[in-house]
């Protein structure tokens, strides 16, 4: 298997504009200056267990972390620290046509960028030449005769063994979770409308997929309602309930 932890924040400044090209179809953009927080990305990481013929088990392990402005247990941390060191640009794109009357579809392509991150990085290995370990089983007359040092000193090796060392390193780049939308309107009748909404993340090395259908209706020019329901991430009791005020 391959465990791993991805972990971004960050604050943004944007400016966007939208252009109304033809009478049916509006285009738009935003751009936005990023300014990190704090960052945890997995660079590699690895975990096998093995059995041979002996019933002996044998586990290896390997990983390479690094994060930005994640204090140890002993580190004070102010928000405003990393403010200015960690920096990038990111940029939104999106589109609306109206094929008829009654039915527009629209999408978007959200944050493409990235963030280089300066501030107190940090870089934790766990070195597969150390991170090995093999258990034939336990002395049961240690067992019987209730030796609590000698579980104590198979647990300490086998902590030993997979601890991870951190030192400072330099710089490094990570991109934004991308998100991909292309979504559909259709009016059934005046102030009552259904749509469907097809949603996409990408965040390192995985892409996760999702759809929405939705119910809306125009009470007068001031108050319109939404009903939706989501299904994301192999989770299908997604139901949402919206008002908008005008």
């Amino acid at each position: 298997t391959s465990p791993d932890a991805e972990m971004i924040s960050y604050l943004q400044t944007a400016v966007g504009a939208s252009y109304q090209a033809t009478p049916k179809l509006t285009v738009g953009g935003r751009l936005k200056y990023l300014n990190g927080l704090a960052n945890v990305t997995t660079e590699s990481s690895s975990a096998i267990v093995e059995i041979d013929n002996n019933y002996k088990i044998n586990l290896s392990a390997q990983a390479i972390v690094k994060t930005s402005g994640v204090p140890s247990s002993a580190q004070s941390y102010q928000l405003g620290d990393n403010l200015g060191n960690n920096s990038g640009w990111g940029l939104d794109l999106g589109f609306s046509y109206k094929f008829m009357d009654k039915l527009t579809v629209s999408g978007a392509l959200n944050d493409l960028g990235s963030i280089t991150w300066r501030n107190a990085t940090k870089q934790y290995t766990m070195d597969p030449a150390k991170a090995h370990y093999t258990f034939s089983g336990f002395d049961v007359n240690q067992l019987l005769n209730s030796n609590s040092g000698y579980l104590r000193q198979q647990l300490d090796s086998l902590q030993a063994k997979f601890k991870m060392t951190d030192a400072p390193t330099g710089s490094y780049t990570t991109s934004l979770p991308t998100k991909y939308y292309l979504a559909g309107r259709y009016e059934i009748i005046r102030n009552l409308s259904v749509g469907a909404l097809f949603f996409g993340e990408s965040f390192g090395s995985r892409f996760a997929t999702g759809m929405t259908a939705s119910i809306s209706k125009d009470f007068s020019n001031w108050l319109s309602t939404t009903l939706t329901y989501t299904v994301s991430s192999r989770s299908y009791n997604n139901i949402g309930l919206g008002l908008s005020f005008n």
